[in-house]
């Protein structure tokens, strides 16, 4: 995959040298920041709409978060692109905005998000 034009929001992983990128085509990806290349996908569907969508790392940058336009958060493993869980806010409608903080009787982070 390589970084385009329809390219979203993206945040990086300085201590592991990761970009995670909202692809807006069909989930988010994760690339080497030195050559850019596409290491993993994480798949969330085909979006309805092609708008950005807030992607974050999570405990240490193990964890992948990102929203969706169908109104679900998706919490996904960094290193094999497992999906951990799948949080429903909404039937339907945009998740764009996410932001996470780890509670400390949980392996999951614990996911807040904003409409």
């Amino acid at each position: 995959m390589l970084l385009t034009f329809y390219s979203g929001w993206a945040t990086v992983d300085t201590q592991q040298s990761l970009l995670a990128i909202d692809n807006v085509a069909d989930g988010f990806s994760l690339h080497r920041m030195d050559s850019l290349e596409c290491i993993r996908t994480f798949p969330t569907g085909t979006p309805a709409k092609r708008v950005v969508k807030h992607v974050t790392f999570a405990e240490g940058g193990e964890v992948v978060v990102g929203g969706s336009d169908h109104g679900m958060a998706y919490v996904f493993d960094r290193n094999t692109g497992v999906q951990l869980d799948r949080l429903r806010h909404a039937p339907r409608g945009m998740l764009q905005a996410v932001t996470v903080s780890t509670a400390r009787l949980s392996k999951v982070p614990a996911v807040t998000y904003n409409v």
